[in-house]
């Protein structure tokens, strides 16, 4: 080895080891971010499930689903991804209902007929950022500049059953439809009718 290449070794050598450290926590962090992701979407499907279920009234349903969404988020095994700073999670979930409160626009093409008629987005969103994919690795533009991170929605789509409120909207109506017919008065009586309602009304 001549004079004047003395060192070349370990400069290599130094160079290597920024290099592939910075490249294991990249990838860390893109593994650690993964995990987090599939824990989220257990809390907004837990959210969006517990506003699903048929309840006194639509108010009820929700006041379930932020409910359910603020005691997952206090609970041990979930508190980290709210409190560490590496992750920036939703302090309230976006749960719709329908009745002009779903996620037609968002999730699907929401001018076509069937999206018109079928109104089935219905369910929890909540909004999730990886502040620790924002990195700085040496060598490498992995820093997105603005401090943001990651940032994308998690999602839920479960179609909601009927509150008892709207099932005796819904019978009150039918009940009045058949009242209407022209044989509605010699066999429908509204007095001896009793409601029997399920999971559909």
């Amino acid at each position: 080895m001549s004079s004047n290449q003395s060192g070349q070794v370990t400069a290599e050598f130094i160079f290597s080891i920024v290099v592939v450290f910075g490249l294991f926590m990249l990838f860390l962090s893109i593994s650690f971010t993964f995990s987090v992701v599939e824990a989220g979407q257990y809390i907004v499907y837990s959210t969006a499930r517990a506003q699903a279920g048929g309840n006194k009234d639509q108010a009820s349903q929700l006041a379930a689903a932020k409910n359910k969404y603020q005691q997952l988020g206090k609970d041990p095994a979930f508190a980290f991804m709210f409190q560490s700073g590496w992750f920036a999670f939703a302090k309230q979930p976006d749960v719709r209902q329908g009745n002009g409160t779903d996620f037609r626009t968002e999730l699907g093409d929401g001018g076509s007929l069937a999206y018109q008629y079928l109104k089935v987005f219905t369910g929890a969103s909540a909004s999730f950022q990886s502040k620790i994919l924002d990195l700085q690795i040496p060598f490498l533009k992995a820093k997105s500049g603005d401090d943001s991170g990651f940032k994308t929605n998690i999602n839920a789509i479960i179609i909601r059953e009927p509150s008892q409120a709207e099932c005796y909207q819904y019978w009150d109506k039918r009940a009045q439809a058949l009242k209407a017919l022209p044989s509605g008065t010699s066999f429908y009586n509204p007095s001896s009718y009793t409601r029997m309602e399920d999971g559909g009304c």
